[in-house]
């Protein structure tokens, strides 16, 4: 029987029967008595770009945010991205223009979807960042004016 080993970050104990060697990003894989682990890591630094505006920009997975635009535009908006951009954690500590709000509500299912920190932080940073959000309900993304803040009836992006 096949045994699998599993790892979120590292791999602190090696047991007599197996070596196990970590290769990233990869399926867990037993080759000869040897487990291969996949490692799913988040970077510590993240990878950040400017962008048209010089701002710098990253992503809520650490990877490069062109990669990511590029994952997004191959997924369309059918269901819920990998990964956003955001707003770098620099600029977003420089303050917020529009109040922190987490929650947003679907004019047309009714549905209320919670954001992540970052984006969240960086709709109140920037609350034209995005043309776009997702609708946990349709599982699909729409156009913000199809959105409100559940916080005050705002409309989400003005």
């Amino acid at each position: 029987m096949s045994q699998y080993v599993k790892a979120d970050r590292y791999i602190e104990k090696v047991t007599k029967r197996f070596r196990v060697h970590v290769v990233d990003r990869k399926r867990d894989v037993l080759v000869n008595n040897t487990v291969f682990v996949a490692v799913d890591r988040r970077p510590d630094v993240h990878e950040h770009e400017p962008d048209p505006d010089g701002r710098q920009i990253c992503t809520t997975s650490g990877e490069a945010p062109s990669a990511v635009r590029a994952q997004q535009r191959a997924e369309g908006n059918a269901g819920q991205h990998r990964s956003y951009i955001v707003l770098c954690e620099e600029e977003r500590r420089k303050g917020f223009i529009r109040p922190y709000r987490d929650e947003y509500k679907h004019l047309t299912c009714g549905s209320v979807t919670t954001m992540g920190r970052a984006l969240s932080e960086t709709c109140a940073r920037d609350p034209t960042f995005y043309g776009s959000t997702f609708c946990v309900r349709c599982s699909a993304h729409f156009p913000v004016a199809e959105f409100v803040w559940t916080a005050d009836g705002a409309q989400v992006g003005s």
